[in-house]
């Protein structure tokens, strides 16, 4: 997910349910909205999840308090 109006600011997650159902949920906690961009089915997405968050730590970013607040990182 992309954050509006902040484009640089990026969202690696997983979801139970669908990639619209999820941006609803952080959105009611969040200023500004979340954009599904982009989503896939994926063998093991929780140790994929995982990796992406440490391979990208240096760029995380928490700007709100709630679910998924530390899953958002700087796109470079």
């Amino acid at each position: 997910m992309v954050h509006i109006p902040f484009i640089w600011w990026w969202k690696i997650g997983i979801t139970g349910k669908s990639a619209a159902h999820r941006a609803k949920g952080i959105d009611r906690v969040m200023f500004g909205f979340p954009l599904p961009v982009w989503a896939a089915v994926i063998p093991g997405a929780w140790h994929v999840e995982q990796w992406l968050h440490k391979k990208f730590s240096h760029s995380n970013i928490v700007f709100y308090r709630g679910s998924g607040k530390r899953e958002w990182f700087w796109f470079w």
